[in-house]
């Protein structure tokens, strides 16, 4: 009979024990409420994480303009010197073509000069 009664003794402590490990509502509440605060303070920080984020993009995105636009000036600058030395060039075609028409020319008259010169005075 002495081992029933400590079988007894052992089943009103888990049950009092049992009783005494569930939370009151008061810890419940007190739990809910830390939940609450630790998932508003997350909310707090992931909206501060993406307002970061959002004017992180917008420093990238006005970057990105400002670089556009410098682009867009070199380029109309490189077409621009591009331009002027395409005239440079063809200028410079165009006098060396000149040059070396004015001397076939002198070539032709100087010959002509010789044969009229010599069958004037030997023809």
């Amino acid at each position: 009979m002495s081992e029933e009664k400590k079988e007894s003794e052992v089943e009103v402590k888990t049950t009092e024990e049992t009783k005494s490990e569930e939370p009151s509502a008061e810890e419940i509440k007190k739990t809910e409420e830390a939940k609450a605060e630790a998932e508003s303070k997350a909310a707090e920080e992931a909206a501060a994480k993406v307002e970061a984020n959002a004017k992180a993009v917008a420093e990238a995105e006005a970057a990105v303009k400002e670089a556009l636009e410098k682009a867009e000036a070199a380029r109309a600058e490189l077409e621009a010197a591009a331009e002027e030395e395409y005239k440079a060039i063809a200028a410079e075609v165009k006098a060396d073509s000149a040059k070396k028409l004015i001397i076939l020319s002198n070539v032709k008259v100087k010959k002509f000069l010789e044969e009229k010169w010599v069958n004037q005075n030997f023809g």
